[in-house]
């Protein structure tokens, strides 16, 4: 079977129509993410469906994901109407906020999700509310920057996630200036469309400098996805969090694979990199079997002597997304 946008919409309907079926807990249903927008969901033929189905209770789960195909799944997360109340809050919440701006409503018998999204969308892209967006998760960036300045006797895979996540903080800070959250596949090239945008493509060789791109050639990252993908396959699976599921293989490997046939396959770096360490967060006991990620993060220069220049640099790269966040404020007058 061929899939495309509308097989992978056919089968977002298909799901919804048969978990709301005499579901009447279920309140509402959206979609959003790459196939809500129609922007080429499909990465080495692989994609994922993110739904969000809206409870009138808290839901028992938060998140799950369900195969349609080997290379195709539902990503699933369930929340409850009260998270939806606060509608001017959502306005400029910066991650909720976006992708329901861009929602498209599968299922509404009451009308919650339609009336929720017409307030959300009023005034979205007003200058103040963009601001407010974008500051915030800079903020956040800056306060999880100092966690890694702070002497403390955290394992490396704690380490190295602060230091991605203090990164994801900032690029997605400005992102938000320009558009929607980058997600984890698209996070390099979708970095460099926003940026762009904001006439500042230096940006994009800063944020692969602190991921250690200099320090790689494309024979050293094959053997790396071959070793993630070891790692990725051999993790049990009671220890497996949602975003490792393991319907969710195909869908990151068969990215590495295309990704390194490009003139860019260092782009790879982040999703490798993020994902292979919530694999060693997942089992921190089996230090032997994740050998090859400690490798991988000294090669990088994410461990070991180099890490005090990198928290320096990630300091001053910082100051750069801080700087470009007010220079937009100040063009916009606000």
């Amino acid at each position: 079977m061929q899939v495309n946008t509308d097989s992978l919409l056919k089968f977002a309907d298909n799901a919804v129509e048969e978990m709301t079926h005499r579901n009447f807990e279920i309140i509402g249903v959206y979609l959003r993410g790459s196939v809500a927008l129609a922007e080429t969901p499909l990465l080495g033929g692989a994609a994922d469906i993110d739904l969000v189905f809206i409870h009138n209770q808290p839901p028992e789960i938060h998140r799950e994901i369900q195969r349609i195909t080997d290379d195709v799944h539902l990503d699933i997360a369930h929340h409850d109407q009260k998270d939806y109340l606060d509608r001017r809050a959502l306005r400029v919440d910066p991650w909720m906020g976006p992708g329901l701006f861009n929602a498209k409503v599968l299922f509404d018998p009451q009308h919650f999700v339609d009336f929720t999204l017409a307030s959300v969308r009023g005034m979205f892209d007003r200058p103040d509310n963009v601001i407010q967006r974008a500051r915030a998760l800079a903020v956040d960036a800056r306060q999880t920057w100092r966690v890694l300045e702070k002497p403390s006797t955290v394992q490396e895979y704690q380490f190295i996630g602060t230091y991605l996540e203090t990164i994801n903080l900032a690029a997605n800070a400005l992102a938000r200036l320009v558009g929607e959250p980058l997600t984890s596949r698209r996070f390099v090239p979708e970095f460099e469309k926003r940026v762009a945008r904001l006439d500042r493509p230096g940006m994009v060789a800063g944020l692969l400098g602190l991921l250690g791109a200099p320090q790689v050639d494309l024979e050293t990252l094959h053997h790396w996805v071959a070793a993630w993908d070891m790692n990725f396959s051999a993790l049990a699976g009671e220890l497996r969090p949602v975003n490792l599921h393991s319907d969710r293989r195909n869908y990151f490997l068969r990215h590495f694979v295309t990704q390194l046939t490009t003139e860019h396959p260092e782009y790879i770096l982040w999703p490798l990199i993020q994902t292979w360490t919530q694999m060693v967060a997942a089992a921190p006991q089996e230090r032997a079997v994740f050998q090859k990620w400690f490798e991988t993060c000294h090669h990088l220069g994410l461990l070991g002597d180099a890490v005090e220049e990198r928290i320096a640099g990630l300091d001053a790269y910082l100051e750069q997304v801080e700087d470009v966040i007010e220079a937009w404020a100040h063009d916009q007058g606000v």
